[in-house]
């Protein structure tokens, strides 16, 4: 029974742990790029700890109302939702404006600090994105996922053990009956002489 629930739990973690990787590096295969919300200024649309995918966009196609993720700084992104947009001497000025901020961001965005549209969110997943973006979650997570390896391991080679004794002790009784059985025959045969 023990060895069942850890079959069954050592799965759920295996695939976990599957679906995790495709949502944090497999999307990008599909062109999406994953950032974590950091502030609150864009709730309650989405909220600190959530992580948003984003997708590069043609400028051109982004519109009033879009949420899109640019660069602030050289390192630093913001993610905001299009309020106005200017185009001045054929280059696109975006004005943005956190949902939950009183008032537009202090400056517009060039078009080419544009990193993308926003196209969905996934509540809470943010906070673990960033604990892997740490070394110390990086290292936390690998010893983790060594650790479900060897349980899983642990886990096959007991339930093989217990197979090849149960194998043995079921041959064993199997003799012994076979024996018994032949003994009787034996002394029943000898006694009708």
């Amino acid at each position: 029974m023990f060895n069942k629930i850890l079959n069954l739990i050592s799965k759920l973690i295996v695939i976990g742990a599957v679906i995790l990787v495709i949502l944090l590096g497999g999307v990008r295969l599909i062109g999406f790029t994953p950032y974590a919300v950091t502030t609150g200024s864009m709730e309650p649309k989405y909220k600190v700890g959530s992580l948003v995918y984003v997708r590069h966009i043609d400028p051109q196609k982004i519109e009033v109302g879009d949420v899109i993720t640019f660069r602030i700084l050289k390192d630093e992104l913001a993610t905001h939702r299009v309020i106005k947009i200017e185009d001045i001497g054929g280059s696109l000025q975006f004005w943005t404006k956190g949902d939950a901020n009183n008032i537009s961001d202090g400056a517009p965005v060039n078009e080419t600090d544009v990193v993308g549209k926003v196209y969905f969110t996934i509540p809470m997943l943010g906070f673990f994105a960033n604990f892997l973006s740490d070394m110390r979650g990086k290292v936390i997570f690998i010893c983790a996922a060594l650790i479900l390896l060897v349980i899983i391991w642990l886990n096959d080679y007991l339930i093989k053990e217990n197979s090849t004794k149960a194998g043995i002790s079921e041959q064993n009784i199997s003799t012994e009956c076979q024996g018994e059985t032949s003994d009787k025959k034996y002394s029943r045969s000898s006694t009708d002489l």
